[in-house]
């Protein structure tokens, strides 16, 4: 796959303005910025799961 994500793109492009990283500082860097994007994610889904339970009535969705 030679496209990267957007995500991805936007990870690289904040690392690169940190400035001067050690190849371990920018991992890490890159990692928790990756982390930070998969809570989004999941706190976005939460937040729809609860929509769809509220629109359809169903206490299983809305009970996140």
């Amino acid at each position: 796959m030679d496209t990267l994500r957007e995500t991805d793109q936007v990870i690289s492009t904040l690392i690169e303005a940190a400035g001067n990283l050690s190849v371990r500082e920018q991992y890490l860097y890159r990692q928790s910025l990756l982390a930070l994007v998969r809570l989004a994610k999941a706190e976005q889904m939460n937040e729809i799961r609860a929509s769809v339970g509220m629109l359809i009535g169903s206490p299983a969705y809305a009970a996140s």
